[in-house]
This record gives C-alpha cells, structure tokens and sequence, in this order.
C-alpha cells in the first residue's frame, strides 16, 4: 500500500470515527439533556443546533452586494493584471 492510499484509508476510518462519536453523542444528549426539559416543538430545533456546534458547522452568512462588488472588482483587476 502506497502512502497515497495509507492517508485515503487514514481519513476515511477518521471520518468514519466521527460520524459513530456523533451517533453516540446525538443519543446521550437528547435524552440526557434535551428530551425531559423542552416542548415538542422546540426539539428539533435545539437537536440541529447541538449537531452543528458538536460537528463545528456554522450558519453561512449572507453575501451583501458591497462584499460582491469588491470580489468583482479584485477579479477584475486580476485578470487585467495577468492578461494585460
């Protein structure tokens, strides 16, 4: 096995730890914590909330058109920069 295929096969088995930690972690917080406490309603919420700071998934925030044109305008320049 080359250490090409060594480093593919490292990161699947992590991943693969991670996704059963998460398993087991999901189950214990929710009857742990969450489920006696909350309304029906709220679960769910509070569960997906939980996943994504255990998994470290943040919220993507919203693009404004200032931070737009200030891309365009770089790749403009960088294109005009390079092919110029």
């Amino acid at each position: 096995m080359t250490w090409a295929e060594f480093q593919i096969r490292l990161f699947a088995f992590n991943r693969m730890e991670k996704n059963a930690w998460l398993k087991i972690y999901e189950v214990t917080k929710n009857i742990v914590e969450v489920a006696p406490y909350l309304k029906s309603s709220d679960k769910n919420k509070i569960i997906k909330i939980n996943r994504n700071n255990y998994i470290g998934e943040q919220a993507k925030q919203p693009i404004n058109q200032f931070q737009i044109d200030a891309i365009k305008k770089a790749q403009l320049e960088y294109n005009n920069r390079n092919n110029g």
